[in-house]
């Protein structure tokens, strides 16, 4: 087995690192002091989506009539301002675009600027926990692959397949162990804030891992039988489904039992899925 595919999955994990590095990055509020203040009389108030508690504001000053978008304004009943009143708001620049971080609207504070730092802290520290998730697996990977290709005898044959069948597996349940741990609601409701005394996340991933330990004979037979589809041009669903077939119903000796492994795969991500979603559709969540 050669180490390549496992450095080419962990560039992928480490570009995604990145990325959450950066939306955390730009998730932050400057401090109070340094908003950009407005003041003027209220002209309208247009509701721009109420699920997300989404209004476009506009007020006249001396300059004439200026429109912000306000978000995060859920309890806000906008049929109750009335035109005239008087409005105070507080953004920063975010790229080209202003965004509201504090607004009033006659004595109502519509807007809180301690509710906006908050979400957008609670946001970044999500985002740092998935970068420092992914740039871990990503390692993961790598020393994976400075193994294999340490105790590889030089003259081994190439086996592509299982080695991407392999990562798939170190991926796939990287990356759940990493939703799980920096988005817990959902088990949260599930499974309570504690079990066995410790944070449910990091009770449950390790839990999740074996739950996932069958699927690797799966992974390995679906990289196998994917790589012979791409060679033989079979793009797509179908050309993976015709692959897997003829694998299992034709195939001989290892391609058939790669056909088979493959069909393991998706069961065992059937069965899987099924019994979450029942579970969760009788604890209603």
């Amino acid at each position: 087995m050669r180490p390549r595919i496992f450095l080419t999955f962990a560039a992928a994990l480490f570009v995604l690192a990145g990325m959450s590095g950066l939306l955390a990055w730009l998730a932050g509020v400057p401090a109070r002091d340094q908003l950009l203040t407005a003041s003027g009389s209220l002209e309208r108030v247009e509701i721009a989506d109420r699920g997300k508690g989404a209004y476009r504001v506009s007020l006249r000053d001396g300059g004439g009539v200026r429109s912000f978008y306000v978000e995060g304004a859920r309890d806000w009943d906008s049929a109750t301002a009335t035109r005239g009143a008087s409005v105070t708001v507080g953004t920063y620049m975010f790229g080209r675009s202003e965004r509201v971080a504090d607004l009033y609207v006659g004595a109502l504070h519509v807007l809180d600027y301690a509710d906006v730092a908050r979400a957008a802290e609670s946001k970044a520290a999500r985002e740092r926990a998935g970068a420092a998730g992914y740039t871990a697996l990503g390692l993961v990977l790598v020393a994976v692959g400075a193994l294999i290709w340490t105790v590889s005898p030089p003259d081994a044959p190439p086996a592509p397949g299982r080695e991407i069948g392999l990562a798939l597996w170190v991926v796939l349940a990287g990356l759940i162990g990493v939703v799980m741990i920096t988005e817990p609601v959902i088990l949260h409701r599930a499974f309570g804030r504690e079990t066995f005394g410790w944070p449910t996340e990091y009770a449950v991933v390790p839990a999740v891992m074996l739950l996932l330990l069958p699927l690797l004979p799966g992974c390995m037979g679906f990289g196998e039988i994917s790589l012979q589809a791409f060679r033989k041009g079979r793009a797509g669903k179908f050309g993976l489904a015709r692959e897997i077939g003829e694998a299992v119903l034709r195939g001989e000796g290892e391609r058939r039992r790669a056909g088979l492994r493959a069909v393991w795969f998706f069961a065992y991500l059937a069965v899987l899925a099924v019994a979450w979603i029942l579970y969760a559709d009788r604890l209603g969540i």
